[in-house]
């Protein structure tokens, strides 16, 4: 067998398999805000729809069970919106509890069939883009079967909703900001609604479970600006200094700690480990190379966050060659 040639009796996967779907899913996410004003809107985007049902199914065709799976519900999910389609039905569960089985299906179905890809090509990006993609139409998807069985589940921006309620477009917007993160803006507060929580100095802010955290250091700017008072619970007590003989008897690991020549010669507040990849002390008896590491843990604030200080070196048959890198993380907590 020669480079590039694939195994014996590999299966060989097919080139170019994400491409059609990422195309309609892009085509739907841009064409969706027009889809439902009129029943010529609502056509393109059903034909933009089973565009995107036959690039799931085109996606997954290497495999022949997942194929099959995904041709069973892109054919239910094609067959319930003709349905639905034809007599002028709008917010039919059974078109949606479809969209979101293959949704979600293919979306788990694409993922694997990407990250079982062993040389990444330009398809294989294409397929990541789709998952992510895929992500967003089964929230959406799921959300509006959700507002179909149990109406005013959702509550956006009120005074504007369509007397018809909150329609898919709206929804897919939603799961999409949502996912990213942004676009809250894009949703405004109404007149008349409430400002939400007034913070001001009689406010009391109460964490507990995220010591160290980005919700504590949000909380506790919140409560700065405001003048409020912040309480961190959970908090460890400070540990103290204290003088330790890393060579006596006692003392765990005191051998290697001797044999390193290792003694601070004031208080410690932290903890230290050494790690080899070669057992033993003798650095003479083997031409093999091992890394070793030595690192210093600690909590210096009780806040449950540790720092640690690492240095990593080569053990070779003359001793140590120190690596070039110091390793920190949260030298401040």
């Amino acid at each position: 067998m020669t480079m590039g040639e694939a195994p014996a009796g590999a299966a060989a996967q097919p080139e170019h398999r994400f491409w059609l779907l990422l195309i309609a899913l892009v085509a739907l996410l841009i064409g969706y805000p027009y889809f439902e004003n009129t029943r010529t809107g609502a056509f393109l985007g059903g034909v933009t729809a089973l565009w995107a049902l036959i690039g799931g199914v085109y996606a997954v065709r290497g495999n022949p069970r997942t194929f099959g799976v995904a041709l069973v519900l892109a054919l239910a999910t094609a067959a319930a919106s003709a349905r639905a389609f034809l007599a002028g039905v709008r917010g039919d569960y059974v078109v949606e509890a479809t969209f979101s089985a293959f949704y979600a299906f293919t979306t788990v179905a694409v993922f694997f069939e990407v990250i079982r890809t062993r040389r990444v090509t330009s398809d294989t990006l294409y397929g990541a883009v789709c998952v992510y993609l895929l992500v967003g139409m089964t929230f959406g998807s799921l959300y509006d079967l959700i507002e179909t069985l149990n109406p005013g589940s959702f509550q956006i921006n009120v005074e504007t909703v369509e007397p018809a309620g909150i329609r898919w477009r709206t929804l897919i917007f939603f799961s999409f900001m949502t996912l990213t993160t942004i676009g809250l803006g894009d949703v405004p507060i109404t007149e008349g609604a409430g400002t939400g929580i007034e913070l001001n100095a009689d406010s009391v802010f109460v964490i507990t479970g995220a010591a160290g955290g980005i919700v504590s250091a949000i909380t506790a700017d919140l409560a700065t600006a405001s003048g409020g008072t912040f309480h961190l619970l959970d908090l460890a007590p400070t540990p103290e200094p204290e003088e330790i003989d890393f060579f006596a008897d006692d003392q765990a690991g005191h051998t290697t700690w001797k044999a390193l020549g290792f003694q601070p010669d004031h208080p410690v507040r932290y903890s230290y480990t050494y790690t080899s990849t070669r057992d033993g002390c003798d650095l003479s008896g083997s031409a093999e190379l091992g890394l070793v590491s030595f690192r210093a843990e600690g909590d210096l604030d009780g806040d449950g966050v540790r720092s640690t200080f690492e240095r990593r070196a080569t053990l070779e048959a003359n001793g140590f060659k120190p690596g070039d890198t110091f390793h920190v993380h949260q030298r401040t907590e």
